[in-house]
């Protein structure tokens, strides 16, 4: 009888400790992706991009449109052309050629610095808000709906590190993360 008594009031302490427990873990989940496109800075940020996409591509167009035209008049008057001229003329075509491709990852390269640039502004300001109403409401964690895998906010004093003790756990030396990196 004591044992079932011991037994029942380690169960109801258990219990109790996992509902308090639970109650101070809450999640919130946010679709950070309706929120970005919500704000009128978004629309601005899009209109800078697309503008820089277009500006790109008429470029690359002017690009390709030199080249076919050498292209073409080198197909028709090759028959004509001297050794040394029909050579310069492959080199010509070949450089041009080299050059729209390097000019097209280049392009890409800019185009997308020119997106996170405009872009990350933005991602801060949603990021900074999440954080205000997620502590504003308490929670410990917050999803994105897109990816509910990777937490878009955390409460830091709600939640315990455990790298170290898993790198000791693991027979290892935990590294600082500057280390790592490289």
């Amino acid at each position: 009888m004591k044992k079932f008594l011991l037994l029942s009031v380690c169960a109801a302490a258990f219990c109790i400790t996992s509902e308090a427990t639970a109650q101070t873990f809450k999640a919130g989940r946010v679709n950070m992706q309706s929120v970005v496109m919500s704000l009128p800075e978004t629309d601005s940020a899009q209109v800078k991009v697309e503008a820089y996409a277009k500006e790109l591509e008429e470029q690359m167009e002017t690009m390709q449109v030199e080249y076919n035209t050498k292209l073409e008049d080198y197909n028709k008057n090759r028959e004509t052309y001297s050794t040394t001229i029909a050579t310069q003329k492959e080199r010509e075509l070949s450089d041009l050629g080299r050059r729209i491709q390097e000019f097209g990852q280049t392009a890409q390269e800019d185009l997308t610095n020119v997106q996170m640039a405009a872009m990350s502004p933005i991602i801060t300001k949603v990021n900074n808000a999440v954080e205000k109403v997620a502590n504003a409401q308490g929670l410990t964690v917050v999803f994105n709906m897109a990816d509910a895998s990777t937490p878009v906010y955390m409460n830091p004093s709600s939640v315990t590190d455990i790298t170290e003790t898993v790198v000791k756990e693991l027979g290892g030396t935990l590294k600082s993360a500057s280390t790592t990196a490289q």
